[in-house]
């Protein structure tokens, strides 16, 4: 059942499983990230970024380890 090309591999995999729902819309966007935040005031001042045009759809807050 998993031997072939990618693509038959890819399909009889689906077969199996199921096909994948689409993402969520924002999981496209940009992201914005940093190695660590030190402060909640930190990471308050980085979501003020959603009130330009063109800003972040996520912030990721990374666990700094």
């Amino acid at each position: 059942m998993f031997l072939g090309s990618p693509k038959e591999f890819s399909m009889n995999t689906r077969k199996l499983t199921g096909k994948s729902p689409m993402p969520p819309l924002w999981s496209f966007g940009l992201w914005m990230s940093r190695c660590t935040y030190s402060a909640e005031q930190q990471v308050r001042r980085s979501r003020q970024m959603r009130e330009k045009p063109d800003s972040m759809d996520v912030l990721h807050l990374d666990t700094g380890g």
